[in-house]
């Protein structure tokens, strides 16, 4: 199907670029990884992923102190390991 139509939209600079060296590693540009999400969403009458699956804060927080060394011990139980990633 020929290209028509554009669209413009509106993004952090930052995002932009690790977008489009994430899409370039993967072969792709901007407009087709756009055209991708686009047709995905389309194919599945929705967005093709699940929002409520994402992880949440506290996940988020505690997988970025994995990756900086922060929590290297092991938890007890759930309460101590819950301890700690709140403090």
């Amino acid at each position: 199907m020929r290209a028509d139509s554009s669209v413009t939209i509106r993004m952090n600079s930052i995002v932009k670029q690790r977008a489009q060296r994430l899409f370039a590693d993967l072969g792709i540009d901007m407009s087709s990884a756009v055209n991708l999400f686009i047709r995905q969403a389309l194919s599945q009458n929705g967005l093709p992923f699940e929002v409520n699956k994402l992880p949440n804060k506290i996940t988020l927080t505690a997988i970025a102190d994995a990756d900086n060394g922060k929590f290297d011990g092991e938890a007890r139980n759930a309460s101590e390991l819950l301890e700690t990633l709140n403090a």
